[in-house]
């Protein structure tokens, strides 16, 4: 075996458990796969950033991180993106607009942060200087279905609603 894909949340963790930490069981299963050169490879919805931020083991463990539902592929040992897939700034101001014409709390995932907007609290700023890779709108709304519809008018954006849905 060359390499192996596997999701992050509730997959490799449950983060309602043990306070999302990493089990041992499976770092030690991780490291051996390492020792054996086989590559392990995570696929989540999750930025880069985040893994980053909150599970640094990882990257002495993970050969590659499929981050952002498949925008960008970073390469752990030589420290650089394989592939990216950012969102152009005209839609990225158009879901921003969405966000606050429906008062939503709105998450940008950059490649190196994430950017968090509380519902109220947006600002200005330049889109044409950040490099988005996915953007997750966060709220409870009563016209959901306008809302998608709105979104569905922007070019090059597509839509995933965790199953919160179906008919998305």
């Amino acid at each position: 075996m060359k390499i192996i894909f596997s999701d992050f949340d509730k997959t490799l963790v449950d983060r309602s458990i043990n306070k999302g930490s990493i089990p041992s069981d499976n770092l030690d299963i991780l490291r051996k796969l390492k020792r054996n050169s086989v590559k392990f490879s995570i696929v989540s919805g999750r930025c880069l950033s985040f893994f980053k931020e909150n599970y640094l083991e990882l990257m002495d463990v993970v050969s590659y991180f499929v981050s952002s539902n498949g925008s960008s592929i970073y390469d752990v040992f030589h420290n650089d993106y394989i592939y990216r897939n950012f969102i152009d700034s005209n839609s990225l101001k158009k879901i921003y607009d969405c966000a606050k014409k429906y008062g939503l709390s709105v998450f940008f995932n950059l490649l190196d942060k994430r950017l968090y907007f509380e519902q109220g609290s947006y600002q200005y700023f330049d889109f044409d200087k950040i490099n988005c890779e996915q953007v997750v709108l966060i709220g409870n709304i009563e016209c959901w279905g306008e809302l998608i519809d709105d979104i569905k008018q922007i070019e090059d954006v597509v839509i995933n609603n965790r199953g919160k849905n179906p008919d998305v």
